[in-house]
C-alpha cells in the first residue's frame, strides 16, 4: 500500500501539467472523504497528499465551469504545497491536524499576495498583505487551499454576485442562487470540489448558502474566532473608530461535507491573535461527549419571517424530521416559538448598525458613502460600479434607518427575546429551527424579500452558535436543511447535533453536476 502511494505522488510530482496518474484510487472515492479521514490517511502514509490534492483540483476545474464558484485559483501553488506536504510525509516530520487536505476560502479573507477585492470593483488592484489570522493557522495545520471563492459585493447581501467575477450558480440548479455571502464556498464545498471551506458569517452569510448548496456550515460562538483580514477588520477598516465592535457580530467559521470536520477546523482557527480584540482564550469541548440522551430540544418548525411571510411546508416539514430523529436518539423535544421572531431582520439591522462601526455605505464605498444619484446614472447607461444589492443596501440604510425611538423599542424587544430563549434554552439546551425561507430561491429574490434572512441573522447579533446541516432533498430535488442554535459557547452541543443528524438522516449528497 505505502509503495503503490510513494510511486503516484512521484508520478503526479514528475507530470508536466501537474495532473498525473492517480492509479486505482478512485476520484469519486477521495471527493467523498471527510478532511479527518484524509489527515489520517496521510499522516498512515496511505494517500499521498499530491493523489488527493490533484484529484481535487481537476474536480474543482470541471465542476466549476458551470457554477463560476472560485474567484481566483492557485492551482499550480497548492500543487507545490502537495509536493512539500509529501516529502515531510515520507521524511517522517511532525504533521498538522490538516496536512495534506484540499480546502477552498472566501475572496474576501486576505490571502498574501493574491487579489482581496471582496467583490468590489473599486479594490481591484487591491492584493492582501498577509494571510488572515484564520487562513494562516489553517495553512499552518497543514490545509492546501486549492482556491479563493466567489462572495456578494463587500459581503453585504446574501447572494454570491458581483461585478469583479460574475455570479456563482446553485451547482443543485442553475438559475438558483448558491446564498451568500459565502456563496461560492458552499458551492464549491457542494460538488465536492473542496473538502471543507472557510467563510464569514455577520448576518448568516455561512449558514444560508450552506442550506441552499447542501452542506454542513457552522456560525461559532462570538469571540472564538479573530476576524482579522475581513471587513471590518481589513487593512482599510481595522483601526477606524467602533470596528472592533462591529466585528464583535461577524464570525469566520468552517463549512464541510462531512460534521466532524466541523470541530476540526474551529480548533484550528479559534484563539487570541492580539488584533481582533473581541476574542478571548475558549475551550471547546468534543462533540462526541455531548450525548443527546435527555437533553432538550427546543423545537421551533414554524417561525415567522415579518409580519406577512412565513417559512415554506417542505422547511418545516425539515423541522420536525430532524426533531423526530432527535427524539430518536433520546433527545425531549418541546415545541417552542416567540412572537418577537418576527422582527429578527429589524432587530439584527438596528445591533449592527448601532455598534458605531463603519456604515454599511463607507464599506461599500471604500470609506467614503457612495453618490446614489450619480450610480443610478451610471446604472443606466451601463456602466455601473456597485451591484443592484450594494446599491439597495446604501438606499436603505441611508432612507430608512428607523428613529432613535423605533431603535430603543428594538433594542428592548431583542433583550426581551434573547432573555426568554436563553432561559427556555438553560445551560445546554437546543433549538432547532429553519435556516432560511425555504429551498434555493432564483437569483434575484432576495431584492424582493431581504428580511428573510433574520431567521439566520438574528444569532448573529444573539451571538449564539448556530450550525446548518442538510437533511435531504425537497420535492423539486433541492436540498432542505436545519438550523441548531446553542448557549453561549455551545458550539460543542450543537455540533453533537449535527453529528447525530448526519448519521440518521444522511446528511451532504453530492449533486449530479
Amino acid at each position: 500500500m505505502l509503495s503503490r502511494h510513494i510511486e503516484i505522488a512521484m508520478d503526479v510530482m514528475n507530470a508536466d501539467d501537474g495532473s498525473g496518474d492517480q492509479g486505482t484510487c478512485s476520484c469519486h472515492d477521495l471527493m467523498g472523504l471527510s478532511a479527518a479521514q484524509i489527515a489520517a490517511d496521510v499522516r498512515r502514509r496511505e494517500l499521498s497528499p499530491v493523489e488527493v490534492v490533484s484529484a481535487h483540483i481537476e474536480h474543482a476545474k470541471r465542476v466549476d465551469a458551470s457554477i463560476n464558484a472560485i474567484a481566483h485559483e492557485r492551482f499550480h501553488a497548492a500543487l507545490e504545497e502537495a509536493r512539500h506536504a509529501e516529502r515531510m510525509v515520507l521524511r517522517g516530520e511532525t504533521l498538522g491536524p490538516l496536512h495534506g487536505v484540499p480546502c477552498t476560502v472566501k475572496e474576501g479573507l486576505g490571502f498574501g499576495g493574491l487579489p482581496h477585492t471582496a467583490g468590489s470593483t473599486l479594490r481591484l488592484a487591491h492584493r492582501a498583505k498577509a494571510d488572515a489570522t484564520v487562513i494562516a493557522r489553517i495553512r499552518a495545520a497543514g490545509a492546501i487551499v486549492i482556491g479563493l471563492t466567489n462572495q456578494s459585493e463587500m459581503a453585504l447581501w446574501p447572494a454570491a454576485s458581483n461585478l469583479v467575477y460574475g455570479r456563482t450558480e446553485n451547482p443543485w440548479c442553475v438559475g438558483r442562487s448558491a446564498g451568500g455571502s459565502s456563496g461560492g464556498e458552499a458551492a464549491i464545498v457542494a460538488t465536492g470540489g473542496s473538502v471543507f471551506g472557510i467563510g464569514t458569517d455577520g448576518g448568516g452569510s455561512i449558514r444560508i448558502p450552506a442550506a441552499y448548496c447542501g452542506v454542513f456550515g457552522h456560525k461559532p460562538s462570538s469571540r472564538t474566532a479573530p476576524l482579522t483580514g475581513h471587513v471590518p477588520l481589513d487593512e482599510m477598516f481595522g483601526s477606524l473608530p467602533g470596528a472592533q465592535d462591529m466585528a464583535r457580530y461577524f464570525a469566520p467559521g468552517p463549512m464541510a461535507r462531512r460534521a466532524e470536520d466541523l470541530m476540526l477546523v474551529l480548533r484550528v482557527m479559534a484563539g487570541e491573535d492580539g488584533f481582533d480584540r473581541n476574542v478571548k482564550l475558549c475551550m471547546l469541548s468534543e462533540p462526541a461527549m455531548a450525548r443527546l440522551k435527555g437533553r432538550r430540544v427546543l423545537m421551533c418548525d414554524a417561525p415567522p419571517i415579518g409580519r406577512r411571510r412565513s417559512v415554506h411546508a417542505e422547511a418545516s416539514a425539515a423541522v420536525r424530521r430532524a426533531a423526530v430523529a432527535l427524539e430518536s436518539a433520546g433527545a425531549i423535544v418541546v415545541p417552542w416559538s416567540d412572537p418577537l421572531l418576527a422582527n429578527a431582520f429589524e432587530l439584527w439591522a438596528t445591533a449592527v448598525s448601532a455598534c458605531g462601526g463603519p456604515s454599511l455605505q463607507a464599506l461599500i464605498g471604500q470609506g467614503r458613502p457612495p453618490n446614489l444619484g450619480r450610480e443610478l446614472g451610471r446604472r443606466l447607461i451601463g456602466k455601473p460600479r456597485h451591484t443592484a444589492a450594494a446599491w439597495l443596501t446604501c438606499a436603505s440604510e441611508r432612507w430608512l434607518s428607523p428613529g432613535r425611538a423605533a431603535q430603543l423599542r428594538r433594542f428592548q424587544e431583542l433583550g426581551a427575546l434573547n432573555r426568554r430563549l436563553l432561559r427556555s434554552l438553560g445551560d445546554d439546551g437546543l433549538l432547532l429551527l429553519p435556516p432560511v425561507r425555504g429551498v434555493a430561491p432564483r437569483h434575484g429574490d432576495a431584492m424582493l424579500h431581504p428580511a428573510d434572512i433574520g431567521l439566520s441573522a438574528l444569532f448573529n447579533v444573539m451571538e449564539l452558535p448556530a450550525t446548518v446541516v442538510p437533511v435531504g432533498l425537497g420535492a423539486h430535488g433541492l436540498p432542505l436543511s436545519v438550523q441548531v442554535v446553542g448557549p453561549y459557547g455551545g458550539d460543542h452541543l450543537t455540533l453533537s447535533a449535527a453529528l447525530a443528524l448526519e448519521q440518521l438522516l444522511g446528511g451532504w449528497h453530492r449533486p449530479a453536476i
